[in-house]
């Protein structure tokens, strides 16, 4: 089966007091630094039931996108406006194959 491209889905909590229109300004900036990128083909976010929770769905060419643009992202300042709202210990990434890409262009 023919491989197209790779998901990342990452989970993580944003600081205690973070407000929700923060919290979406955050990825945005994290959406608008990706679509710089060689790669990258979109972001779905989610918040957990109204929690500090949140889930990112991202969406790569490959995995070795997901991996470069992932190593830019941790290095530029143009991310920090998602990255201290952040709570480092609470991030956990997983990237999987895909094979099937159903609405995605």
């Amino acid at each position: 089966m023919k491989m197209n491209g790779s998901m990342e889905m990452v989970t993580f909590q944003m600081a205690e007091g973070t407000k929700q229109e923060e919290a979406l300004e955050g990825i945005r900036c994290l959406d608008a630094f990706y679509r710089g990128t060689v790669g990258y083909r979109g972001m779905q976010a989610a918040q957990v039931d109204q929690t500090s929770e949140w889930i990112l769905v991202l969406n790569w060419d490959s995995a070795e996108s997901e991996k470069k643009a992932s190593g830019a992202m941790m290095a530029s300042a143009k991310t920090n406006g998602f990255k201290k709202l952040v709570i480092p210990q609470t991030v956990t990434k997983k990237i999987y194959r895909c094979y099937c890409s159903l609405g995605l262009e």
